[in-house]
């Protein structure tokens, strides 16, 4: 995990280059099968900077847990310690938009899996996995950039972000180079500049500004939906891939409804009361229909919006 931050934190000297070029798929990212400069590594360590991104408290200091998956939502600087499932990936979605424009870097390390004899003080390659780093776009979810070497255990990527957006972090476990092993321990680091803009209204999915009627449609209309195949009407506050529309978001919209920036406005009354009835049939159905008689998701959101 210390490796990964230092690397991370590192100056990047002149003449640095980790091999990357231009992602072929367009979106103005970048790919590296090289990982890091041949000569310099990942750069000129920087022991302040290593210093602020473990340590402050505003950074992501370890998720808690290390089951594969989605990791929630981190910060735009942390770390972390984690272990992905072979074939799986762990996803680590950035909570707050990161500035086009600005840089991101971050970096993956493992280790070589070794065995000791004492008796003959012999050590032994016994099997090495092979990670794979992806940065990708939660807004579109186009993949942004990757870091894919073959023979290394060290995966990193640097480089400008194409746009403000919301971006996440995957860890990909693809085989083993050699060896059987089925899951691998990693050390994580990250550095992203969150945009300075005005932060969204929650519950605004449809970026009008207030919580109102199209964000409630958003919702019920996605119902379940995977956020990496939902329609580009949803802009705030996408749920991230493999994740779906839920009651998160649901609440989000009751409980913020009538709420606009900069000012708070009141919804005419006809059609406030006419959004809130529909909630209200549309939960007690999905009650009634779910399976084996138990009460739908939707009962508790309701109960805790109030009414």
């Amino acid at each position: 995990m210390v490796k990964s931050v230092l690397l991370n934190s590192a100056d990047k000297i002149p003449g640095w280059s980790n091999g990357q070029i231009p992602h072929a798929n367009g979106f103005g990212g970048v790919k590296t099968n090289q990982s890091l400069d041949y000569v310099s590594g990942a750069g000129a360590l920087n022991l302040e900077r290593a210093f602020d991104q473990y340590h402050l408290d505003t950074n992501t200091r370890d998720v808690p847990g290390t089951t594969s998956g989605n990791q929630g939502l981190v910060a735009a600087v942390g770390w972390d310690f984690g272990n992905v499932q072979s074939g799986t990936a762990n996803v680590y979605p950035i909570e707050n938009q990161l500035e086009g424009g600005s840089e991101l870097t971050v970096t993956l390390g493992w280790f070589r899996e070794r065995s000791y004899n004492p008796t003959s003080t012999q050590t032994f390659d016994t099997a090495q996995a092979d990670l794979n780093l992806i940065v990708r776009d939660t807004n579109t979810n186009n993949i942004v950039s990757e870091s894919s070497s073959t023979c290394n255990v060290v995966e990193h990527l640097s480089f400008d972000l194409p746009s403000t957006s919301f971006y996440q972090i995957e860890v990909g476990y693809s085989g083993n180079l050699f060896g059987a092993i089925d899951n691998e321990d990693y050390g994580l680091a990250w550095s992203g500049v969150a945009f300075p803009g005005p932060t969204t209204l929650n519950g605004d999915y449809d970026d009008s500004s207030e919580v109102a009627l199209g964000d409630l449609n958003l919702v019920l209309f996605n119902w379940q939906v995977d956020g990496a195949t939902l329609t580009n009407d949803w802009i705030n506050h996408r749920p991230v891939a493999r994740t779906t529309v839920g009651i998160s978001e649901l609440n989000g919209v009751l409980f913020n409804w009538g709420n606009s920036a900069p000012v708070v406005a009141v919804p005419e009354p006809a059609a406030g009361m006419l959004a809130l009835w529909g909630v209200l049939l549309w939960a007690f159905a999905a009650v009634a229909v779910s399976p084996g008689g138990r009460p739908g998701q939707l009962q508790p959101a309701i109960l805790d919006a109030g009414f």
